[in-house]
């Protein structure tokens, strides 16, 4: 869904997408690439490993690592998209949750895809976001 607000936005700095030469492939994030993640999902895990429930009252900001997209689950999860609508990304110790969807994937101050989910919550698969670059055209025809 992209929405499109009646009236202009203030105190925040607003973040562009990539441009069109930034979407070319092996332009975008590749395996290895440094990104950032924000949101307010939940971020504590008991003894066991397991996600304790709540979310965080501030927003958790996290720097993570683009990884391969050809992992069982997602290809379960998501079966009608081709991987290469999607950015993974992992990190040791570091995980999404319930509450970031929605949120910013960011690479090189640009926004280059929207946080949709991750396993469970305790670094078992990678989270993955929808990748900007294969709907920017859409975006910016509806965006008018």
């Amino acid at each position: 869904m992209l929405m499109k607000l009646e009236n202009e936005v203030t105190n925040i700095t607003p973040i562009d997408l990539p441009d069109k030469a930034a979407c070319e492939p092996l332009k975008t994030p590749v395996i290895g690439a440094e990104v950032q993640m924000a949101g307010h999902g939940g971020y504590q895990i008991d003894a066991n490993g397991h996600a304790l429930p709540g979310k965080a009252t501030d927003l958790k900001c996290a720097t993570m690592h683009v990884s391969n997209c050809n992992v069982p689950v997602i290809q379960k999860c998501k079966p009608n998209e081709p991987v290469v609508n999607w950015i993974c990304y992992a990190e040791q110790n570091v995980d999404t949750c319930g509450g970031d969807s929605g949120g910013g994937l960011i690479h090189k101050d640009k926004l280059y895809g929207v946080h949709v989910g991750s396993g469970t919550c305790v670094c078992t698969i990678p989270a993955f976001a929808l990748n900007v670059c294969h709907y920017r055209e859409w975006i910016e025809n509806n965006a008018k």
